[in-house]
């Protein structure tokens, strides 16, 4: 075999890969009884996403190595940098393997909370040298055959050194391979967390991530709060959630309730998630002088259940998706759905639906993969989805107003109408504006009440202006059962 600087690279890199996918089916055969739910195809599509997620956990580490060793002719200067990765793709693997053990504990992968682990690093180290003492010794020796190999690897005189323009187009090539691997994604965000599901099944995404890929991904230090009395916390929660229709069954898991839907009558349920919009400004909400910026919105909100108290459920609109998906309030410091969250064994509103007979949609006037929505909706159990790219343009735009990103407020609504009108009843729909969001493009001028700016304050006051112009439209379509 000829020996050159792209064969080693491609063989350790080839290693690497197989090393993740066997810790992933030890991951499998340990908790084998957690996989059950998968069919043939749904597990072998897990496997392909864990591929990906090797992939982009394997390249986002060995890029640099990778580059640096193409160019790199002496073997004892090859050896010693080949070393280093060696030590950085060993890390990779004794914390996905320790994943597995973990896994035992919580059966979901680590992810943030390692950085809270230091306070318990006397458990640690004791369960390390104690209960699970075959494990270190076993990772400890496989670790050091592994640098030994790697380093006879590349200490090992090459039979030829590539250079000149071969070079140069293979470095090219190179560099295009590690940039797609990394991104694993054509459009909007790159490949995360929530994308690994490919079926909406937890044990979907367990199987496809690595312990390595979640932590990396995750890898914002927890808060810590000061915490009430756990049993004191049980009863101010049930009382505040006490129901008739909804009674806590199982002391053992106190906030578990039981629902039952049979002989009921299903309504229709069709959630419009607003962009930014606080109090602060709204019309019918705020404390200060009405603005007059949401009449309609205001008039509306008298037609029907009003709540003037409440608390902001974060700073970012995928905090509130996220609430809104799976019935959690984040805490500050946690993650959200697309960040962390989803490791959990969490219920879906799509998911919940769908279990009670109704027809599911998703969509927001962002790009699909805007805040990830496209990958959170299919694991939240939501039958379609839809972005900005998906919606035909029927608003009124003057010429030179085409939003940069996303479409406009009343294209999605008016989109949201039709397809609704085509569900199978009962049927449970989600959408998510986004003209309230800054950069703040409007489709005409005469939305403009204030001097307008794409970012600052008078910018918003007109954006919300439009916002509730669009939800005026749409709500007297839906209330004539007519298409606008």
């Amino acid at each position: 075999m000829n020996k050159n600087q792209f064969t080693q690279i491609i063989t350790l890199v080839l290693f690497s890969f197989i090393v993740l996918m066997a810790i992933r089916f030890t991951l499998y055969n340990f908790y084998i009884d957690d996989f059950s739910d998968l069919s043939t195809s749904e597990f072998f599509a897990s496997l392909l996403m864990g591929f990906r997620v090797d992939m982009i956990t394997i390249f986002t580490f060995s890029s640099i190595f990778i580059l640096i060793l193409i160019f790199l002719k002496s073997s004892k200067v090859r050896a010693k940098i080949a070393l280093l990765w060696a030590f950085v793709l060993n890390t990779i693997f004794v914390i996905s393997f320790s994943d597995v053990l973990y896994y035992d504990y919580i059966h979901r992968h680590i992810s943030n909370e390692i950085f809270n682990l230091g306070d318990d690093i006397d458990i640690i180290i004791g369960m390390a040298f104690g209960s699970m003492l075959p494990y270190t010794l076993g990772a400890t020796l496989i670790s050091i055959l592994f640098l030994y190999l790697v380093f006879k690897l590349f200490s090992a005189k090459l039979t030829s050194f590539i250079s000149g323009k071969y070079l140069l187009i293979l470095t090219v090539l190179t560099i295009l391979i590690l940039f797609i691997g990394i991104r694993n994604n054509f459009g909007g965000k790159s490949f995360g967390s929530s994308d690994a599901y490919a079926v909406n099944k937890v044990s979907s995404g367990n199987l496809a991530l690595n312990g390595f890929f979640t932590i990396y991904r995750t890898a914002k230090k927890t808060m810590k709060h000061d915490l009430i009395d756990f049993d004191e916390a049980i009863k101010t929660t049930q009382k505040l959630l006490k129901t008739q229709n909804a009674p806590f069954i199982d002391a053992k898991y106190p906030l578990m309730r039981q629902y039952s839907l049979r002989n009921k009558e299903k309504y229709n349920v069709v959630i419009v998630l607003l962009e930014s919009f606080g109090a602060e400004h709204i019309d019918g909400f705020t404390h200060y002088k009405e603005l007059n910026i949401t009449p309609y919105f205001k008039k509306l909100s008298n037609e029907g259940l009003k709540f003037t108290s409440f608390y902001s459920n974060g700073y970012r609109s995928i905090f509130g998706i996220t609430s809104i998906f799976t019935g959690v309030t984040i805490p500050a410091g946690a993650q959200y759905l697309g960040k962390g969250l989803e490791l959990s064994n969490l219920s879906y509103l799509g998911g919940v639906a769908k279990e009670n007979g109704y027809s599911t949609i998703s969509m927001q006037a962002g790009n699909r993969r805007s805040y990830r929505v496209d990958a959170v909706s299919a694991l939240a159990g939501f039958d379609e989805y839809y972005g900005a790219q998906d919606m035909p343009n029927v608003e009124t735009v003057d010429k030179g107003r085409k939003p940069l990103t996303g479409t406009y407020d009343f294209n999605m609504l008016d989109f949201y109408h039709k397809k609704l009108n085509k569900m199978k009843e009962p049927f449970l729909g989600f959408a998510f504006t986004s003209s309230t969001h800054s950069d703040f493009h409007l489709p005409s001028k005469k939305f403009e009440r204030y001097p307008h700016d794409l970012k600052n304050y008078n910018g918003s006051l007109n954006a919300f202006i439009y916002a509730d112009d669009s939800i005026r439209r749409f709500m007297q379509s839906v209330k004539k059962r007519t298409l606008v």
